[in-house]
């Protein structure tokens, strides 16, 4: 079921030009989120809803009035969405695929790559049909980002990632093993074997959920999750692959009573605080050291990675 328009996409609609752009804005927000759906807006005719994983996009069709007046509106209608199609195609370039790259620049490493994308593109959902004016159709589509897109984009591999567990205290600075006998200066807190196992026991985690509110994340098709040494926390290494094609590797949202609830992270979500975004898409996550390992040990306990059970908070 389409969702209601919230107030605030409402009063972006209304500082936008006036003309059919500004129609196909109304039409493309209108039922497609709510205040908690993270939106990123590409221009006035094409967004990204990357809670509900889709981009919407809307496309203008000339009724020919030398054909049947039967057909005219089929044929105006086609027009329209292979113009929301080639709008999708020139602005799709800056969706983030993974934290350090775009699709542009998936485009210039593998030029027929563009091409395999126009293929998912042609299978458009149109959502809706409306008069422009006697001599035009307006219609607003829909492509989903997970499924045959994904599957394009995404390695056709996910390699297994290793779990961080220590045994010895570790330098915070260098993680490496601090050595022995070695005094340890006041401003120092080692990372100690108990942050590996810190937290109840008997607590079984059903998924993920990672604050990153104010730290200015931008989505990404695979994103990765990291501490502060640099180690994977999260990322396509533990994934599993058929998740990842037909649900994402993560979520989006921006309210946390959402995302306690949400069936993607299911009935007791750990909970973990960001400490700033990294990558070149500023697409990937940092964690405290310390965070990544009671992650690690959650995991270890019960592996929601696998079904790719995290969501991500951003604003």
């Amino acid at each position: 079921m389409r969702k209601s328009v919230s107030p605030v996409f409402a009063f972006k609609l209304n500082l936008l030009k006036t003309g059919w752009l500004t129609l196909a804005v109304l039409f493309l927000f209108y039922n497609v989120a709510t205040a908690q759906d993270v939106i990123r807006t590409i221009d006035e005719t094409c967004f990204i809803n990357w809670t509900e994983q889709e981009i919407y996009a809307a496309g203008v069709g000339k009724i020919n009035p030398e054909l049947p007046e039967g057909a005219r509106k089929t044929a105006a209608t086609e027009a329209a969405k292979k113009a929301a199609g080639r709008n999708i195609m020139e602005k799709i370039g800056a969706l983030a695929v993974t934290g350090e790259v775009c699709l542009t620049d998936r485009f210039e490493k593998d030029p027929s790559l563009r091409g395999r994308i126009e293929n998912v593109v042609r299978n458009l959902e149109v959502l809706k049909i409306e008069p422009q004016s006697p001599d035009e159709i307006v219609v607003k589509v829909s492509l989903p980002l997970i499924g045959a897109f994904s599957d394009i984009l995404l390695p056709q591999k996910f390699s297994r990632g290793k779990l961080l567990q220590i045994d010895k205290p570790l330098c915070p600075c260098c993680g490496q093993p601090w050595p022995e006998g070695k005094p340890v200066p006041d401003n120092i807190h080692l990372i100690m074997p108990a942050d590996s196992i810190n937290y109840n026991s008997s607590q079984k985690y059903t998924g993920l959920i990672i604050d990153a509110r104010g730290l200015h994340v931008s989505p990404a098709l695979a994103p990765k999750i990291l501490d502060e040494l640099g180690n994977e926390i999260y990322g396509e290494m533990f994934a599993n692959r058929d998740y990842a094609v037909d649900i994402g590797l993560v979520g989006y949202l921006t309210d946390p009573g959402s995302a306690r609830i949400d069936s993607r992270v299911r009935d007791n979500p750990l909970i973990v605080k960001a400490v700033k975004n990294s990558g070149a898409q500023n697409a990937d996550i940092v964690v405290s050291t310390q965070d990544g390992l009671l992650i690690h040990a959650a995991v270890r306990r019960f592996d929601f990675f696998q079904r790719c059970r995290v969501i991500i908070l951003v604003e």
